[in-house]
């Protein structure tokens, strides 16, 4: 008798690993893309999302990919990513263009930080009226009139 108890109680066992694929290993994490724009300390939390691997806890095998001059919403654009974190300036642009289908979820800054760097003889943001600014991204530029 205490061997039929002691068989039924390993096949419960057994079978419950088996079902339960614990066995087997770890189920499939799904892969996750997310873009990003710049390497600023912005996206410090998309990294260490990353590097701690925080998606495993929600099955996600979660990686990031820097846009840099290309911009992220042309990523999701062309479905290379299914989500970016970006300024809502991208996304605002590509609907202007005809990209439609982009939606601005959330924001994780009030401002989009900037900086202008110019020729020591340069004081003061009037004296450069007149004058041709480049930008970070090729084939933009600005002329303040």
């Amino acid at each position: 008798m205490l061997r039929a108890i002691n068989f039924v109680v390993r096949s419960l066992i057994v079978t419950g690993l088996l079902s339960s694929g614990q066995v087997f290993g770890a189920t499939r994490l799904e892969p996750l893309t997310v873009g990003y724009s710049n390497i600023t300390a912005t996206y410090a939390p998309l990294w260490i999302a990353v590097e701690e691997r925080v998606g495993v806890k929600y099955g996600l095998d979660l990686k990031a990919i820097y846009a840099g001059r290309v911009r992220p919403q042309q990523l999701l654009a062309i479905g290379d990513v299914p989500v970016v974190i970006a300024s809502g300036t991208g996304t605002m642009t590509s609907h202007i263009v005809g990209v439609k289908d982009q939606v601005l979820v959330a924001t994780i800054t009030s401002k989009i930080g900037t900086s202008l760097f110019a020729k020591p003889e340069i004081q003061s943001v009037e004296e450069l009226k007149g004058k041709t600014v480049a930008t970070g991204r090729p084939a933009a530029f600005w002329t303040q009139r």
